[in-house]
């Protein structure tokens, strides 16, 4: 979920509405073009240039860190490289900016936060690349009357695929809301238009 120009926002900001509530499954029916064309009758969008990222996702042979309720992935884009903690259930996120490739052991990584509870998780064990997904992103921007940036709409379309090999199976589209804090209203708003209406 995470690695485009809404990689910033506060994904912890749900004002009464769950991680469900703001993501859509897009029928096949519903292009981006279409999307874009029907918000801009209601309100100023903006769409900004589509954004390519890889996410690998790693864990130990025997899945401690997703059995301790977590997920750990590298995020690539062409600009820069993450290794991304992800608390299953509470919406914590950690971030780490790598240099080079995903670290092989927990000891790897920078002191820090990260590295001692991966430690704690792992002991010994290596880190191995479970599953990968590689995705278009699409973000369109939602803007008030002074261009300021009040909802992000984020349309992926991904595939996923094993990392050592072979095709990849393509998932169906989905559509994020990325709120910003503050701007209620217009989610509630374009929410309403994403469920009634579209």
């Amino acid at each position: 979920l995470i690695a485009c120009n809404s990689m910033d926002t506060d994904w912890k900001y749900r004002p009464n509405m769950s991680n469900a509530d703001l993501q859509f499954v897009l029928p096949e029916a519903l292009s981006w073009d279409t999307l874009n064309a029907h918000l801009g009758q209601t309100h100023r969008v903006l769409d900004e240039p589509d954004l390519v990222i890889s996410r690998t996702i790693y864990d130990s042979f025997d899945w401690r860190l997703y059995q301790a309720g977590g997920t750990l992935e590298v995020v690539e884009s062409e600009r820069e490289r993450h290794l991304v903690w992800r608390g299953l259930g509470n919406g914590e996120r950690t971030r780490v900016r790598l240099a080079d490739g995903a670290p092989l052991f927990a000891r790897d990584l920078p002191d820090g936060g990260l590295r001692e509870r991966l430690e704690s998780l792992l002991e010994m064990r290596a880190l191995l690349p479970q599953g990968q997904v590689d995705s278009r992103l699409q973000t369109l921007r939602v803007l008030n009357h002074d261009d300021k940036t009040v909802l992000r709409l984020v349309l992926e379309h991904a595939t996923c695929r094993d990392p050592k090999g072979g095709s990849g199976r393509a998932l169906g589209a989905r559509l994020r809301l990325a709120p910003v804090r503050g701007y209620d209203r217009v989610l509630q708003r374009v929410h309403g238009i994403l469920s009634r209406d579209l």
